[in-house]
């Protein structure tokens, strides 16, 4: 006898005639399941077992159900006939295997997925969640990876947004933010921000601007927003005479007068606009310098009305750290004061030392610091208020076996503010 053919569909049970005799069939499962005929529960078929049964003539509806995959069921609608022993063959071993197979394979599927999800899920990055919906663009997570993914990626443009306006002392780039960002996770710092940038001091106007990128370094800077006020205009005279010792030749002397004016360009800075006349020859034209300056940081300085030196943003970083760095651990007792007539007699008020470097004292009466005030002594490495006599000797640029004595005939100051 051939085996019967599994059907599609699942007909419903046949009625077949109660008449005639009743016919042996033969069932034999590769596979354990559960058999009914017509509708009726049978038995509960093992692999390879036989189960003999006795039906009517006619269509006989038989179906098996696996006993390990439910959902598998053999059907079939086999026709039984007079004078004739059927044996069906169920085949249900192949299925079930499969199913089992696809079951697994999708059970290691799920753990891969699981795992790269853990790994991009809520608080993952960007980068991870769009590694998930590459691998798995009809994953189980897609919509929460989407999501995830949209808001990281808000998160992200609004973090470098906050970043530039962070460090900006610009109003306008922190009142960008705000408007992008109306409930953003940064809006209480920004307000902050804003009311920071309200009370730096006004930027000093100068002949050749500097980028804005030096002005953030700066105002973001414990060293700027610490330097003192700055409110008077103080005018120092000078003159002295100038003996120059060459190895070879003769002695050559002269003598120079130096005007030198302490403008204020702003709370923080100011100009030092020298003045140097030298006697000989008597038709030499005056050296004219201008240094713009805010603490001992100088900005530019113009000679004759030309550039000759502007500070860079890498200047102005190497000058902030240095500083920091002397802040922390101070080589010396930082604030001090201590009367200012200590360096001249005809000084008043007080003298704070603000630095350890040489001329970091700062006269609260004139508003100046030593190092504007006074002349640097190149053989001592100090900057002094010379008294008239006051020499020194230094070495002549160029010459190492040249000698220069500075001697001062007058010093004086005159504060016009």
């Amino acid at each position: 006898m051939k085996a019967a053919k599994p059907t599609n569909a699942s007909p419903e049970p046949p009625r077949p005639a109660r008449r005639g005799t009743l016919i042996p069939m033969v069932v034999v499962s590769d596979a354990a399941c559960a058999l009914e005929v017509n509708g009726d529960p049978i038995a509960a078929l093992e692999p390879g077992a036989v189960k003999k049964l006795s039906v009517w003539p006619g269509d006989q509806l038989v179906k098996c159900a696996s006993t390990d995959e439910p959902g598998e069921v053999f059907s079939v609608v086999q026709s039984i006939k007079t004078g004739e022993q059927t044996v069906l063959q169920i085949g249900l071993a192949s299925r079930v295997e499969a199913v089992r197979q696809k079951r697994e394979a999708q059970a290691q599927s799920f753990l891969a997925e699981d795992e790269l999800w853990s790994q991009a899920g809520q608080g993952g990055t960007a980068a991870n969640l769009q590694a998930y919906l590459e691998k798995y663009p009809n994953g189980r997570f897609v919509d929460q990876a989407k999501g995830f993914l949209a808001e990281s990626t808000h998160r992200a443009e609004e973090d470098a947004d906050w970043k530039r306006a962070a460090t900006s002392t610009q109003l306008t780039a922190v009142h960008d933010y705000v408007e992008k960002y109306p409930a953003g996770r940064y809006l209480d710092t920004a307000q902050q921000r804003m009311e920071f940038i309200k009370r730096l001091p006004v930027r000093p106007v100068l002949p050749f601007p500097v980028g804005e990128d030096i002005w953030e370094a700066l105002e973001n800077s414990a060293f700027y927003l610490d330097l003192p006020r700055r409110s008077h205009k103080v005018t120092v005279k000078i003159s002295s005479t100038v003996l120059s010792k060459p190895i070879m030749g003769s002695a050559v002397n002269w003598s120079q007068a130096t005007t030198r004016e302490i403008v204020p360009l702003s709370d923080k800075c100011v100009t030092l606009h020298t003045v140097r006349q030298k006697s000989a020859p008597s038709d030499a034209p005056s050296d004219v310098m201008d240094d713009y300056q805010c603490g001992q940081l100088k900005l530019e300085t113009v000679v004759s009305g030309k550039l000759v030196r502007a500070v860079s943003l890498a200047d102005v970083e190497a000058f902030i750290q240095s500083d920091k760095v002397l802040r922390e651990k101070p080589p010396c007792e930082v604030p001090s004061s201590g009367p200012a007539t200590a360096f001249h007699a005809a000084l008043t008020g007080t003298a704070t030392r603000y630095g350890c470097a040489t001329g970091e004292y700062y006269f609260e009466d004139l508003s100046v610091w030593l190092y504007e005030l006074g002349e640097m002594d190149t053989e001592k490495q100090q900057y002094i208020l010379p008294g008239p006599g006051y020499h020194f000797e230094s070495v002549a640029d160029g010459d190492s076996g040249s000698k220069i004595t500075t001697t001062y005939v007058g010093f004086s100051w005159s504060d016009s503010t």
